[in-house]
């Protein structure tokens, strides 16, 4: 079991924070990254392998990793994150193409102009796939029980808080009005619970 609890806290710890830090370097300088058009690519290559290769050190404190110990109802926590997690990308991904996942539309948008996404899950909540992801982590962090993923974890709310703003501010520019509408309609992260009448 503590392998997997490893495995857990060192996907926590090593993976994920470089992959959301790699989005809030996208969005600030969108204008920056589609001058330079595919070799954005490149550079987010490098910066996820150097990342990653750095923050696989913690190979050393493994024993900090994995502190406190095994706990079954943290362990049982985990499955119903990975479950919302997973839902969550079941409903996302029928409608975003590969393009849109891997950020094709925000460093070319004349040819990748992309549509504002208003239906399914879109129509509950503006962010499903940082939400679904969050989850993801949570419960890798639930799993692993231990301090350095629960920080990474905490950490990454207000990382993905500022993601968000800076991915609204963007969609706010190529979607105008209609996004102002939309954002005035659903909310952010959690769905209402109670639905407004329709007015007639």
């Amino acid at each position: 079991m503590d392998s997997l609890r490893y495995f857990a806290a060192m996907l926590t710890v090593v993976i994920a924070p470089p992959f959301f830090l790699s989005w809030l370097l996208i969005h600030p300088f969108a204008a920056i990254w589609r001058k330079l058009g595919s070799a954005t690519y490149f550079f987010m290559l490098i910066f996820l392998t150097a990342s990653i290769i750095g923050l696989s050190s913690l190979y050393g404190i493994h024993e900090d990793l994995l502190y406190f110990g095994l706990n079954y109802v943290t362990a049982a926590l985990s499955f119903p994150c990975f479950f919302l997690a997973a839902a969550m990308a079941i409903y996302y991904r029928k409608y975003l193409t590969p393009a849109i996942l891997i950020g094709l539309p925000e460093i070319s948008q004349e040819d990748y102009p992309g549509t504002l996404l208003t239906e399914g899950i879109y129509s509950k909540i503006r962010h499903p796939r940082y939400v679904g992801a969050y989850f993801f982590i949570l419960g890798w962090a639930f799993l692993a029980n231990s301090p350095v993923p629960y920080m990474v974890a905490a950490a990454l709310l207000p990382v993905i808080y500022i993601i968000v703003l800076f991915e609204e501010r963007e969609l706010h520019k190529r979607f105008g009005s209609e996004y102002k509408q939309y954002c005035q309609e659903v909310p952010r992260y959690l769905p209402k619970i109670i639905q407004k009448p329709s007015q007639k």
